[in-house]
């Protein structure tokens, strides 16, 4: 009888962490959805506000502006991770960051992107916010998810909420919409975190962490990859390059269907390990600025929109595959006590990419040769990010090999 009793209270537990953990995972998917909305919002913001006026003084503004961001999410790092690793995070974040968002986004709207000194401070506001609500979210995933369930569960948030944002601005029609309906979406999901979460878990589930100098060899892939983001921001965005090719065409829907190869990073990188994730996607992302040179080199991108949506679809694919990546990498990595400032570690890292490739541009003054550079140091990196430590368990590596050697047998004893 007490064994039946003993039996059902295991059983019942068991039941309920399970739930539990069901919950955190939907909780967190939903969050890093709302997110990824944010991340995608400045691209898409200048894209349609300010580059296709195509004047010279709108596109010194949305690079005096974009560099703005950038530096406001490398202050919003340095402050958020010294405040996590002093004090440690709580269930304020997520109304902070969710609402600082949301204000936030109703007021780059609103303003004129003309009015120079209201729409920095705007965009100072929002990189900051930004941060909090990222490192909290990131938080969560680390400490109530397990690192075998952590890449499916951000990746597939990325990849909806990326694709949600691309579509309702295509079909909505009105910016100013779009921007009210994320701003409630933030509210909505900060607020139910805040009451689904009544205390973070204390414990970090299931990792493997970077302990010795190995850590900083994350900061290579990290910093090469901005570098290649900060070269598309300044020729395509900032200067409407982008604008003029994709105009005449249904741009919206054909590049936003590449975000959902998250999924597939995310799939990946539980089942067979972070380097597979970030080399397939590395490899990805080296096709497309290859092919980006080609087709630059021989005017074909300018003439042709077939050779236009595939270049552009490549770079969005390797784009999908890589944010899930760093973010569930860069998550992995630290031990509890450090964690806000190793995450503060990949943000400086991946903002001082951006602005390097933004600066190499302009003093280069050819866009062609900046690429061929950037292509030159992607070339090695697969082989770099292979090298890296693994932050999969290898207790998870090898269940799965075990499972696919038993898969199969089976099937060879069944032709038998």
């Amino acid at each position: 009888m007490r064994d039946n009793v003993s039996s059902d209270v295991e059983s019942s537990g068991r039941i309920t962490r399970r739930l539990r953990g069901l919950h955190v995972r939907v909780i967190a998917s939903i969050a890093a959805l709302v997110l990824a909305i944010c991340l995608t919002y400045m691209p898409v913001w200048l894209f349609i506000r300010l580059v296709p006026e195509l004047k010279p003084f709108t596109r010194h503004v949305a690079e005096v502006l974009m560099l703005t961001y950038i530096l406001s999410l490398a202050i919003g790092s340095v402050l958020t991770g010294s405040y996590i690793d002093t004090v440690g995070p709580n269930r304020k974040f997520y109304l902070i960051g969710g609402f600082g968002l949301a204000i936030t986004l109703i007021t780059t709207e609103l303003i004129s992107p003309l009015d120079i000194n209201k729409a920095i401070i705007a965009w100072i506001c929002f990189g900051i916010f930004t941060v909090i609500a990222l490192f909290s979210i990131l938080y969560l995933i680390k400490t109530g998810i397990h690192s075998w369930d952590r890449g499916r569960v951000l990746s597939s948030g990325f990849a909806v909420g990326a694709f949600l944002n691309v579509f309702l601005y295509h079909s909505v029609g009105s910016a100013t919409e779009v921007t009210f309906l994320q701003a409630g979406a933030l509210v909505v999901t900060s607020i139910v975190l805040y009451l689904s979460t009544s205390k973070l878990p204390s414990e970090v589930i299931d990792s493997v962490h970077v302990r010795d100098f190995r850590l900083y060899l994350f900061m290579l892939p990290t910093f090469i990859f901005a570098m290649f983001l900060g070269y598309l921001f300044r020729v395509f965005i900032i200067t409407g390059k982008l604008h003029m090719i994709l105009s005449t065409m249904e741009y919206m829907n054909l590049l936003s269907l590449p975000f959902l190869f998250a999924l597939a990073s995310g799939y990946i990188m539980d089942k067979y390990g972070r380097r597979e994730a970030g080399i397939v996607g590395h490899m990805v992302l080296l096709l497309g600025s290859v092919t980006l040179l080609a087709h630059s080199l021989s005017g074909v991108l300018e003439r042709s929109h077939i050779a236009s949506v595939f270049t552009f679809a490549l770079l969005e694919a390797g784009y999908g595959f890589m944010i899930p990546y760093f973010m569930v990498v860069w998550s992995d990595i630290p031990r509890k006590d450090l964690f806000g400032r190793t995450l503060t570690l990949g943000m400086l890292t991946g903002t001082a990419g951006v602005v390097a490739g933004v600066l190499m541009t302009t003093l280069l003054g050819n866009a062609n040769l900046t690429l061929s550079v950037i292509i030159s140091i992607l070339i090695p990196m697969s082989y770099i990010i292979f090298k890296l430590p693994e932050t999969l368990p290898r207790e998870r590596l090898m269940h799965e090999e075990i499972r696919r050697y038993l898969k199969k047998a089976l099937e060879v004893a069944r032709k038998k």
